[in-house]
């Protein structure tokens, strides 16, 4: 061909490739990603939501593992038949728990040879002072106790949002007898100038051993609605918080030296006596008390 008929070559060229391009992209798939929140502080998590479409391979997320701890995973499947085609849908949320402070881009994740975008998440510091929306505390009522005796350990959860979920972990501590005292019990209680509602548990405690004994901070993980502003509903998204208390140290008393036999520490000691029968300020020798 000579003429200007060589001049439609290159255009023809051209849209073939497109052509061919958009049938690879149809046939290969695609994968995209979108994170439940763009900052979080470093006691939350965030979740990962990743959907493929028209892949039928599994998540690869060994590039989002160097970097985050994913805690826990789920997936949905849904098949489409569009003029006689069959295309499935994937999706996957990941709950994602940062490791430091900073400002981070999240790796791509991979369904077969498909990645996904990159994205950018900001971790800040925990919250303090009236910032707090829920938070856990604990107090001991006395911090250098004679060893086996009994140290009241008061935990607190204290909130101004509502929680759709959540678990308190029990107190513990190595050379420490845990035991649970008593019902919860509920009140309010405002500080730094906002009002929480609080739930209070108590626990004795019983060194077993005297010297240095720590306290291991209680957990306290709850689920709360993404966005506390909006009203919730039964598929609102949600995000977990993970709080614990600060830790506690015990300096633990010996035995004072020189005695021997049944050691009883307490604050108070009472002794009872009570005699039954008809004249109980009355013996006689040879009938029993």
């Amino acid at each position: 061909m000579s003429g200007p008929g060589r001049s439609l070559w290159p255009a023809l060229a051209a849209v073939l490739a497109l052509s061919v391009g958009a049938a690879l992209a149809q046939v290969q798939g695609s994968v995209s990603a979108r994170l439940g929140a763009t900052t979080i502080s470093i006691d939350e998590t965030v979740t990962l939501v990743v959907v493929a479409t028209g892949l039928d391979r599994a998540l690869d997320t060994t590039a989002l593992e160097t970097q985050f701890d994913v805690v826990s995973r789920s997936s949905s499947r849904e098949v489409a038949i569009t003029d006689g085609e069959r295309r499935s849908t994937v999706t996957w949320a990941l709950e994602l728990v940062p490791r430091e402070v900073g400002v981070f881009t999240v790796p791509a994740v991979r369904v077969g040879d498909v990645e996904s975008e990159l994205l950018s998440l900001t971790v800040t510091e925990a919250p303090t002072g009236s910032d707090r929306r829920v938070f856990v505390e604990a107090e001991v009522d006395v911090e250098n106790p004679w060893v086996q005796s009994q140290v009241l350990l008061t935990v607190r959860v204290l909130r101004a949002i509502d929680i759709v979920d959540g678990s308190l972990a029990e107190p513990s501590g190595d050379g420490l007898d845990v035991r649970a005292l008593g019902d919860d019990r509920a009140y309010s209680e405002e500080r730094d100038g906002r009002r929480y509602a609080v739930v209070e548990r108590r626990y004795a405690l019983f060194p077993q051993r005297s010297g240095r004994l720590a306290v291991d901070p209680v957990t306290l993980s709850v689920t709360v609605t993404a966005d506390p502003s909006r009203v919730r509903g039964f598929f609102s998204p949600t995000r977990r918080l993970t709080r614990r208390t600060a830790p506690i140290a015990l300096d633990v008393r010996p035995r004072p030296p020189g005695g021997s036999g049944w050691w009883l520490p307490a604050r108070e000691v009472s002794l009872e006596e009570r005699r039954e029968g008809d004249s109980p300020g009355e013996a006689r020798v040879g009938e029993p008390l």
